[in-house]
């Protein structure tokens, strides 16, 4: 499956499920030319969407600021200060939110002039996606609050403030670099509630998951007190309140939208992963804050899940809906999006009452049935269908996402397939040698072997008084494989393989090639 790299780091929200507990997560707080770290023990401890799968080995990043499309059509279609206007003579908008909106474009225009470097380039690929937008007539008066919202926050870090960093990972998997830390940080200005997210060379974007990530730990902390997170009644409604006032129009339904370039897709873009966690924070707060309005909300946030893609994610396969956790993109199939988008629809259908909302998640729920078995290797589980292996984040995710379906439904599928991602990662990897083939003198030979899930794999290779004379360290997938090593001399050799999975179990096994 050949995709272009991502900018979406490979961690997604750890509290969207009930299943899943809520851990503190580093904060960004941002005070005009001063920062602090906080931890907050409601936000999600991982973050993102999942990241579309590339081909191989991850790549490095490219920065999407000015796509080629964008900058072909650069000359085309309104200006911002244009398309304001014309918003003003509809009556769309205000005097005053046109005002606003053009000094808070103007301000960082004159910012980016100021700024220099790496800086500059951040906040002018929020400008320039901006623009894009404007151009492309699709800045509509619903998208202004969040897209100047966005700009506005922008503006004031880049302004005042060096590259907000993540903490680097703790404990990365076998054959895995630790992270720098470079990107994922969230922010947090002071009097806000919702979080932002640095995306390197997209500079800080509203992050619809993280936020609604954040309203289920809220939400968590009253329903299900621990002792250790206090409830925060004004928070939550502060923070919903927050992400009504951003949300956007997307045809004839409510949605909460991202604005940046990513796996092939070009913002407005729409997640069912998102959408189903909102619909679902918004009818828990409903109910627990009696706020008729934030079911409302929600009611009409659904249309998403029955607009096919690429407005809404929909994608209408054999015995039901496929909810897509990207609105661009019906090639990528990503069973952790599409089960969460399940339990969102489950919970918000069960809060409500509502029927259209039922009939989707019932739809869902059939399809799901049939993908489930698809995603399982026997060993592990598929990232995508038809794509890699999860990494260990992702598998605990889908098993953790699966658990809450079986919770929910009481469905063989949903709880066998659960305990069996459960046990995957307490076995060891199975891996066997299978043998040899062209070995000879100064002749690369190609020897292969079969593994049963993901693996850090050791190859070593010994000569016949147990000197070594040959060794790799190399991540490979299940299935069959092979490596080459080219044989200096002729004999016998101890062939020896290590694996380890990505849950640091270990298997090995050993064998003998003889060089002719």
């Amino acid at each position: 499956m050949k995709r272009p790299s991502t900018l979406f780091a490979a961690l997604v929200v750890a509290a969207l499920a009930p299943a899943t507990s809520a851990l503190a997560s580093p904060v960004v707080v941002v005070d005009g030319a001063r920062h602090t770290v906080v931890d907050d023990p409601t936000l999600p401890a991982t973050h993102d969407l999942p990241a579309p799968p590339a081909a191989g080995c991850e790549t490095p990043v490219r920065s999407a600021a000015a796509p080629r499309s964008a900058r072909g059509s650069a000359t085309r279609g309104p200006t911002v200060p244009r398309a304001l206007r014309i918003a003003l003579r509809k009556r769309a908008i205000t005097q005053e939110e046109h005002d606003h909106y053009r000094a808070v474009y103007s301000g960082a225009r004159s910012a980016k002039r100021a700024l220099s470097g790496r800086r500059s380039l951040e906040l002018g690929s929020v400008i320039a996606t901006l623009e894009r937008i404007a151009r492309e007539k699709q800045l509509f008066s619903s998208r202004m609050p969040a897209l100047f919202l966005q700009l506005r926050r922008n503006t004031e870090f880049w302004r005042a403030q060096d590259f907000p960093s993540a903490p680097p990972s703790a404990a990365p998997e076998p054959c895995q670099r630790p992270s720098s830390g470079v990107g994922g940080a969230r922010v947090t200005f002071p009097g806000s509630a919702m979080v932002f997210q640095y995306y390197p060379g997209n500079g800080l974007q509203l992050q619809p998951l993280a936020n609604f990530g954040k309203a289920n730990g809220l939400y968590n902390a009253c329903v299900k007190p621990s002792g250790t997170v206090p409830c925060k009644m004004d928070e939550l409604r502060a923070l919903l309140d927050e992400m009504l006032e951003t949300a956007s129009r997307r045809g004839n339904f409510t949605a909460w939208e991202y604005f940046f370039q990513f796996g092939g897709g070009t913002p407005p873009w729409a997640s069912g992963l998102a959408q189903g966690t909102g619909i679902q924070a918004l009818a828990r707060a409903a109910k627990l804050l009696d706020e008729p309005r934030y079911l409302k909300a929600a009611r009409s946030a659904v249309g998403l899940f029955e607009a096919r893609t690429p407005l809404g994610v929909r994608l209408p396969l054999k015995g039901g809906n496929h909810y897509l956790i990207y609105s661009f993109d019906p090639g990528l199939q990503v069973l952790n999006g599409f089960l969460q988008a399940l339990n969102g629809l489950h919970d918000y259908a069960k809060l409500s009452g509502d029927a259209r909302a039922l009939a989707l998640f019932r739809s869902g729920d059939r399809r799901a049935r049939i993908e489930v078995p698809k995603f399982d290797t026997g060993a592990w589980s598929l990232y995508a269908r038809r794509g890699r292996e999860s990494s260990l984040d992702y598998h605990r995710l889908v098993r953790d996402f699966m658990n809450g379906l079986c919770d929910r439904t009481k469905a063989s599928t949903y709880c066998e397939t659960t305990e069996r991602f459960s046990r995957y990662l307490r076995e060891p990897p199975r891996v066997t040698f299978v043998g040899a083939t062209g070995v000879k003198v100064r002749k690369p030979a190609k020897l292969r072997l079969l593994l049963s899930k993901v693996s850090c794999v050791t190859v070593t290779i010994r000569d016949e008084v147990g000197a070594q004379v040959f060794s790799t360290r190399i991540k490979l997938p299940y299935g069959n494989r092979f490596f080459s090593w080219t044989p200096s001399k002729k004999g016998d050799y101890s062939v020896t393989l290590n694996a380890l999975d990505p849950r640091r179990n270990e298997g090995a096994t050993a064998g003998v090639v003889r060089v002719r």
